[in-house]
C-alpha cells in the first residue's frame, strides 16, 4: 500500500465514525441486532418449540449482518450526496482504496457482530468450525447490502425505501420451509440462502436432514459455501462498479 494509502482509510474510518455517533437513526440500527436477538432468545425459551431454536440461530447471524450493510450504505448514499467520491478520484488509488475499505470494513464488522450475536443467542452450534465459517462467508452479504443502497439510492429517504426491499432477500431461506427441494431452486441466486443452509448445516449437524417442517434440500455444506461466497463476492463487485460510476 503506498505511503498516502493509511491516511486516506484512517480518515474514511475516522468519517463514517463520526456520522454513525451524529445519526440517531443510525445509532438505533447498531443497537438493532442486539434488541432483536435478546427478543427472540426469550421468545424461543417460552416457546419451547423443539427445534425452534436451531432454526433461528442462522437467521440471527444473518439479519445483523443485513443490518450492517444497511449502515455502511446509508454512509454510502452520504458520500453521493456529499460528492466525497468525487474528490477520492481524483486521488492517486483513492477511488480503489475506498472501495477496498468500505468492503474491508463491512465484511469486518459483519463478522464481529455476527458472532456478537451468536454469543448473546446462545445456542451451541455442533461445528464451530463450520459455523465460524459460514459466519464469514454470510459477511459478504453485508457489502453486498452495503453497495446495492448506495448504488441504487439517490438519497436516505429512497435508501429507507430500498432497505424494504433489500429485506425480502433476507427472507429466501423460508423457502427452505414451504417449499420442496427442488422449488427451493428458485432462490439459488441468493447468497443469504446458501448462506442459511450453509449455518443451519453447522448448528444443527447431520441430524438437520431429519428436523420437522424442514424441507432439507441435501446440499453439502460445502457447496453451500462455495455457492454463497461466489454469489455475495460476485454481487458486491457488480455494485460495487455501478457505485464507482454513479458517485459522481
Amino acid at each position: 500500500m503506498s505511503k498516502t494509502g493509511m491516511p486516506v482509510l484512517a480518515n474514511l474510518l475516522h468519517k463514517d465514525l463520526l456520522t454513525v455517533y451524529r445519526d440517531r437513526f443510525l445509532v438505533f440500527l447498531s443497537l438493532y441486532p442486539v434488541v432483536i436477538t435478546l427478543a427472540t432468545r426469550y421468545v424461543v425459551v417460552v416457546a419451547g418449540t423443539p427445534h425452534l431454536d436451531v432454526y433461528l440461530a442462522p437467521g440471527m447471524i444473518l439479519m445483523a449482518q443485513f443490518v450492517v450493510g444497511t449502515i455502511v450504505g446509508f454512509g454510502l448514499i452520504e458520500e453521493r450526496e456529499m460528492q466525497t467520491w468525487v474528490a477520492l478520484k481524483v486521488m492517486p488509488e483513492g477511488s480503489r482504496l475506498a472501495g477496498i475499505y468500505y468492503v474491508g470494513f463491512t465484511v469486518l464488522v459483519s463478522v464481529l457482530t455476527g458472532l456478537l450475536t451468536a454469543v448473546i443467542y446462545w445456542v451451541a452450534p455442533r461445528n464451530v468450525v463450520m459455523m465460524l465459517a459460514g459466519t464469514l462467508v454470510g459477511s459478504l452479504t453485508g457489502s453486498v447490502v452495503a453497495f446495492a443502497l448506495g448504488s441504487l439510492a439517490t438519497n436516505k429517504i429512497e435508501g429507507l425505501a430500498l432497505t424494504k426491499t433489500t429485506g425480502l432477500a433476507l427472507m429466501t431461506p423460508i423457502l427452505l420451509f414451504v417449499a420442496p427441494p427442488g422449488w427451493q431452486a428458485v432462490v439459488a441466486w441468493s447468497p443469504w440462502y446458501w448462506s442459511y443452509v450453509m449455518l443451519l448445516w453447522a448448528y444443527g449437524g447431520s441430524e438437520v436432514a431429519g428436523f420437522p417442517l424442514l424441507k432439507w434440500p441435501g446440499y453439502p455444506p460445502l457447496l453451500a459455501a462455495v455457492v454463497a461466497a461466489a454469489l455475495g463476492a460476485g454481487a458486491t463487485a457488480f455494485f460495487w462498479r455501478v457505485y464507482s460510476r454513479r458517485a459522481r
